[in-house]
């Protein structure tokens, strides 16, 4: 997530955890605050998926993060398929990694954004089974 109490960071969590609602197959491990950044984002990501091998999606409150996370699992030698990262704002740096093991980034939509990545995380998941 990005900076706790922010308004972006507080409706995009929202919007995802609206969506995640109506899927209680969906198990959320954990929400933790990575203040936009990508460093900050792999070193969380690097011990999420050390400490939980289960790990499927990471939905990220911006792409700054979720390039963080595919950097983090790149590190730790997980493919493309091992892991489902989606990112918001379709950011240049963001687009580059599409397909590259970012699986989608949301452009910015206040109202959208957050259920929006959530929605499509949980088709991919689905259509990767």
């Amino acid at each position: 997530m990005g900076p706790l109490g922010w308004e972006a960071q507080i409706q995009r969590t929202k919007g995802n955890q609206d969506i995640l609602k109506s899927h209680p197959e969906v198990e959320i491990i954990t929400q933790q605050e990575a203040r936009w950044d990508r460093a900050k984002a792999m070193e969380i990501t690097e011990n999420l998926l050390a400490a939980h091998k289960d790990i499927k999606v990471i939905l990220s409150n911006n792409d700054e993060m979720a390039i963080g996370a595919l950097l983090a699992a790149r590190k730790i030698g997980l493919d493309d398929q091992d892991l489902l990262i989606v990112g918001i704002d379709a950011t240049p740096d963001a687009l580059a990694y599409l397909g590259q093991g970012l699986d989608a980034t949301v452009y910015q939509s206040a109202s959208g954004q957050g259920s929006l990545s959530a929605e499509i995380a949980y088709k991919q998941q689905k259509e990767r089974r």
